[in-house]
């Protein structure tokens, strides 16, 4: 698919608006990102959801006016923007949450906040998402992060974007491949506009 001045951030914006129009509700969403300012570099997690990118996502399916849906979509692009830069300075909570709680289990220890609902449901991904960085996309797939979640490995080019959708129902990886086509055909008649 062709979208002016496509990015990464374009992409996943584009997939947790899909995810709301499809489902209803926002995503819980898990995108990897790369730490290269260290040596030796890791993989991080940027979970990239914030008042500002759920209230405009909410609010873009409401809208008819393009202009209203430009300025949502940039402001959502903007704060995923934000997170992913905030993520790669490798100073989430994702990668410290597991050690501590690997420790308590080996040591027996209860992790009372790990038993929270927040937690089950932070915990439990709806999109999880990763840039492999050039397409075109060969084998770059996963699994589905949970039972109903989406597993999403993307490829962004100037020429257009390429997705590797994965759920555990071949019918909801469909449904959900369809809905975001249609969705950055959208956008793309949008911003064109």
């Amino acid at each position: 698919l062709s979208f002016a001045a496509s990015t990464f951030v374009d992409a996943k914006a584009a997939m947790m608006l899909t995810y709301f129009e499809l489902y209803g509700k926002l995503p819980t969403p898990y995108e990897s990102v790369l730490t290269k300012a260290y040596k030796h570099g890791r993989v991080t997690v940027a979970r990239n959801m914030s008042a500002i990118i759920g209230d405009e996502i909410k609010a873009f399916g409401a809208t008819a006016e393009a202009a209203t849906k430009i300025d949502g979509f940039r402001k959502i692009v903007g704060e995923v923007s934000r997170i992913c830069k905030e993520a790669a300075t490798a100073q989430e909570f994702d990668r410290p949450f597991m050690m501590l709680r690997n420790i308590a289990g080996i040591e027996g220890m209860p992790m009372a906040i790990c038993e929270d609902a927040g937690w089950a449901r932070m915990s439990s991904v709806d999109l999880c998402t990763s840039h492999c960085g050039k397409g075109p996309i060969r084998f770059f797939g996963f699994e589905p992060p949970s039972a109903t979640g989406f597993g999403v490995g993307y490829a962004v080019a100037p020429a257009g974007m390429q997705f590797s959708i994965n759920n555990f129902s071949q019918a909801e990886a469909d449904k959900y491949t369809a809905a975001l086509e249609a969705h950055l055909l959208s956008l793309r008649e949008v911003f064109s506009a």
